[in-house]
């Protein structure tokens, strides 16, 4: 399959940049509470740019993604309808920790708001307000913007170790923040994927809408750092336990993990 086929077929998105951060050695990562930081920088600068250039809306889904056994590829088109490669994260083992997640913002305490990314599996009232962080007045103009879907991973810089990179990249939808999160899943742990891709991109093929006036429903947690009372209460109200690092070969089973409020939150090493 060519490049611009495979394109053709990916995800439409809005690709936010990259953050660099390091870590200690000795201070391993911690689930979702370490894409907190990073993130919500990433995401406040990208969302200021857009709000200071409000004659292309910031969050127009102008890029594709695709998801291969070696990456994540970024492209778009020009204006003589050819495809141009803005970005490669390669190679997918190094992406080390990825989640489909949607910004939310609360009262911490008095007269203070605390951020955090929720997961897109369950209500977010399940979320320790421990993984809040306190926004800055700087950052308090996100309060009133609306917020879109996002798909964003960490990645393990090949020539240091304790350098990471944190991606982000607007989503059409939840389903498509899911169904990126649950195919980069499969590739990393080296399936098939050809099949499998096909079938999820028939169900969501790319949309050009623009991603602040969607996904207005109710926020979503994926139940992977909950203590093990909450995760039982929430297993009780949204269906089977929340299982991480499933491998399926079979489009159907796969197709139910993505879309039936099951959140992907997984480790590539």
């Amino acid at each position: 399959m060519s490049l611009d086929s495979d394109l053709a077929a990916g995800f439409q998105v809005k690709y936010l940049g990259s953050i660099s951060f390091t870590r200690k050695k000795r201070q391993p990562l911690k689930g979702i509470v370490s894409l907190q930081r990073p993130l919500l920088d990433l995401y406040t600068e990208a969302r200021r740019r857009g709000e200071n250039h409000r004659s292309i809306h910031p969050l127009a889904l102008t890029q594709h993604l695709e998801i291969c056994d070696y990456g994540l590829v970024v492209a778009e088109g020009t204006n003589r309808g050819e495809t141009v490669m803005t970005k490669v994260i390669t190679p997918l083992s190094n992406v080390i920790l990825w989640a489909a997640v949607r910004f939310h913002a609360r009262i911490i305490k008095k007269r203070v708001f605390g951020a955090a990314f929720v997961p897109l599996a369950c209500s977010d009232g399940v979320l320790d307000h421990k993984s809040y962080i306190c926004l800055a007045s700087k950052q308090r103009f996100l309060v009133s913007l609306t917020h879109p879907s996002v798909f964003a991973c960490i990645y393990r810089s090949v020539s240091s170790p304790t350098t990471f990179e944190c991606h982000a990249f607007v989503c059409a939808t939840a389903e498509d923040a899911l169904a990126v999160a649950g195919l980069a899943t499969l590739a990393s742990q080296q399936n098939d994927l050809p099949s499998v891709r096909r079938s999820l991109y028939l169900d969501h093929q790319p949309r050009r809408r623009i991603a602040a006036s969607v996904d207005s429903g109710t926020d979503y947690y994926t139940p992977s750092d909950v203590t093990p009372a909450l995760r039982e209460e929430e297993d009780r109200g949204y269906g089977p336990p929340f299982r991480e690092n499933v491998v399926r070969t079979d489009t159907e089973e796969v197709r139910n993990i993505l879309y039936f409020n099951q959140g992907f939150l997984s480790w590539g090493s």
